[in-house]
């Protein structure tokens, strides 16, 4: 097992501020209504070139960032106790070349392939480790190693006073949990004297961090025993020992075999079957023919839109009542006035301009 320390940096209090001075304000003319794309000044409303460049800014840009997914390199780094294994995927749809590099350690590593999956029969690796430390106060120390699941822990401490003891999986939840970040996921237990037992149910490399939360320096004393789980490599299909370079092998899956007396550090990297830029172009390829097709509806739909205004504009008109109604009478100037109101003769009651009879009491005007 490897160790560390140091002080954790204290959590993040302040929030993020948010106001229509920083975004801009949604309801202002012109690009919020598509106005400089084509489109409408008014609110919420798009012409066809504005909706398809919108969309065109937003895709392109998940775009670069899925092709720089699957063109850049994935690299695994692996920590192995002695005679420890770690399995991975050898090859992918995106990716089917291999390359393999000690970091730090002996060279003495094995490489196997393998077309399925293995099992994790292999015979079970031992380690122990004991240490004595004096823990300043809101400073930690650590230790960590990669398992495989079905793998054991067991924890045993002393200390003048009571300390934290955190177990944490995965580097980057470390580093969350280093720089104050509440990590999920993690283990805690406290105490002055005590004994856990942690069961692996996931592979990864997991850290071990032993907290003085007080303000007095304490003196530790520690026991971690591992009951490590290994890979069967007896039916591997190929093997190669020693760091290798970027090479094409047609295998699903390999292990990674440290066959030394120390600890290891390896990093397998998988490289990807086309360039980025290969696989820019031709999603971005891809994207704008579908903007095309897009681009086409919406100008249709469009004009239908346009098509059924007019047309109920038309309509519209032929039911307007006619210009030489007797309620629009033209003037000799030509322009239209109110009609002249008109009484009945008999009960004074208003009547429709040249009403022949009265229609409350009848009398013929």
């Amino acid at each position: 097992m490897r160790r560390g320390g140091g002080s954790r940096s204290s959590s993040r209090s302040s929030s993020r501020r948010s106001s229509r001075r920083h975004y801009g304000h949604s309801r202002r003319r012109g690009y919020y209504g598509g106005g400089y794309y084509g489109g409408h000044y008014r609110r919420n409303q798009m012409g066809p070139l504005g909706a398809v460049i919108t969309i065109f800014m937003f895709t392109i840009f998940i775009v670069f960032i899925f092709s720089l997914i699957l063109g850049t390199p994935g690299t695994s780094t692996y920590d192995l106790e002695s005679n420890m294994t770690a399995s991975s995927s050898a090859q992918s749809m995106f990716r089917d070349e291999l390359s393999m590099e000690v970091i730090l350690g002996d060279n003495n590593v094995t490489t196997y392939f393998f077309n399925d999956k293995p099992g994790l029969t292999g015979p079970l690796v031992k380690s122990n480790e004991t240490y004595s430390k004096s823990i300043s106060a809101n400073e930690f120390v650590s230790s960590y190693s990669y398992m495989n699941d079905k793998s054991k822990v067991d924890i045993t401490w002393s200390a003048t006073d009571y300390v934290k003891l955190w177990i944490i999986k995965g580097t980057s939840s470390y580093n969350s949990w280093v720089n104050g970040d509440d990590v999920s996921g993690k283990i805690q237990e406290v105490g002055d004297n005590k004994s856990v037992t942690y069961n692996v149910n996931s592979p990864d490399t997991y850290y071990f961090i032993f907290e003085n939360y007080g303000l007095g320096q304490i003196e530790l004393n520690v026991d971690i025993r591992l009951e490590l789980s290994t890979h069967d490599v007896s039916n591997a299909i190929d093997s190669v020992n020693g760091n290798f370079d970027r090479t094409s092998y047609n295998y699903d899956y390999v292990v990674i075999k440290n066959m030394s007396n120390d600890n290891v550090t390896v990093e397998l990297t998988r490289y990807p079957r086309f360039s980025l830029g290969q696989i820019f172009l031709t999603l971005a390829g891809g994207l704008v023919f579908l903007l095309y097709l897009l681009f086409k509806k919406l100008k249709k739909s469009e004009k239908e839109r346009k098509a059924r205004m007019k047309t109920g504009v038309v309509l519209q008109n032929q039911f307007q009542p006619a210009k030489t109604s007797v309620f629009t009478q033209p003037n000799q100037s030509g322009y239209y006035q109110r009609p002249v109101p008109m009484y009945c003769a008999a009960c004074g009651s208003g009547l429709v301009p040249n009403t022949k009879f009265c229609t409350t009491c009848g009398e013929k005007q």
